[in-house]
């Protein structure tokens, strides 16, 4: 089994279990011998098992992930500070919103209202996106070069964003 996902909810703890695999490898009878081992312990266990091939993974999702993730931890923002991180949020996000803009101009417009270097408020964005604070339809590519549709309104802070010239 390559991973289990544990979700708690208010009703209890689910948990779903699942082996990757290449569809091809399929048709190999010893693996799925081994898959029949896998099901009858996670059943025994009144666990939600399956197989995930590549087939299953929309190619948009994984090219999104394979975007945003690297921006997850904060600390791959430097030199933005997490207050910076914070104001240029709190400017991009009714933005994004409201405005029938290209991504890559909202944050060009957002790096020079701040003086920040080009591409630093769209890191903002690939760390927002990474820590689901944007949530986007992730099977829907994401381009710069076209306007980002948030799907849930994200909070906002209520202190105004600071406007200052970064160095």
């Amino acid at each position: 089994t390559d991973f289990v996902n544990t979700i708690r909810r208010p009703i209890g703890v689910i948990e779903h279990a699942r082996t990757l695999k290449y569809a091809k490898d399929l048709a190999n009878s010893r693996v799925m011998e081994k898959f029949e081992i896998e099901r009858v312990y996670w059943t025994t266990r009144e666990v939600d098992w399956g197989i995930v091939t590549e087939l299953d993974i929309d190619s948009a999702v994984v090219e999104n992930i394979k975007w945003a993730h690297p921006f997850h931890d904060i600390t791959t923002l430097a030199p933005l500070t997490a207050d910076l991180i914070s104001s240029i949020a709190d400017v991009l996000t009714p933005r994004a919103l409201a405005e029938n803009l290209p991504l890559r101009d909202l944050t060009a417009m957002c790096d020079e209202q701040f003086g920040l270097a080009d591409g630093a408020s769209l890191t903002v964005v690939r760390h927002l996106l990474a820590t689901r604070r944007w949530q986007v339809d992730m099977r829907r590519p994401i381009r710069v070069p076209e306007k980002i549709r948030l799907i849930a309104t994200p909070e906002i802070s209520t202190a105004p964003a600071m406007i200052k010239k970064a160095g």
